[in-house]
């Protein structure tokens, strides 16, 4: 009586294709999910940014100052609109030409509208924020 246990080369050889087959199904989505992370966390960075940079600007202004020294180690683009502070703009030197169309939006009183748009690598927008001052 042979009584032999464990498994046998052909199964383990058809057991190694299966997982193979698998694996090789499930990576194009685990680099997709890579970079679907990847992209939300400088999204989410970048949108941080441009909050914390309106909200400087706007402390600026409301202290009746130029916020045009305001600096920042990325590249962003401001935009002041209606209000004390007037229509103007100004950018760091490394963002993209740039306009902003606010057409239709109500204004309150003599308040300044403050719009940042943060740019990434390439001179796309990442991120923006908006406020009131």
């Amino acid at each position: 009586m042979n009584n032999q246990r464990g498994f046998s080369y052909i199964e383990i050889l058809i057991a190694l294709a299966v997982f193979a087959i698998a694996l090789v199904a499930i990576l194009p989505v685990l680099s997709q999910a890579s970079r679907n992370l990847s992209y939300a966390q400088n999204t989410y960075i970048a949108h941080l940014r441009a909050q914390s940079l309106m909200l400087t600007i706007r402390d600026t202004l409301a202290a009746n100052a130029d916020p045009e020294p305001v600096t920042r180690d990325f590249p962003f683009t401001v935009w002041l609109i209606g209000g004390t502070a007037g229509d103007r703009s100004f950018s760091t030197p490394g963002a993209p030409p740039a306009h902003v169309d606010v057409s239709g939006f109500a204004y309150f009183g003599n308040r300044t509208l403050i719009l940042v748009t943060v740019w990434n690598e390439h001179g796309n927008k990442a991120g923006q924020a908006m406020g009131f001052v």
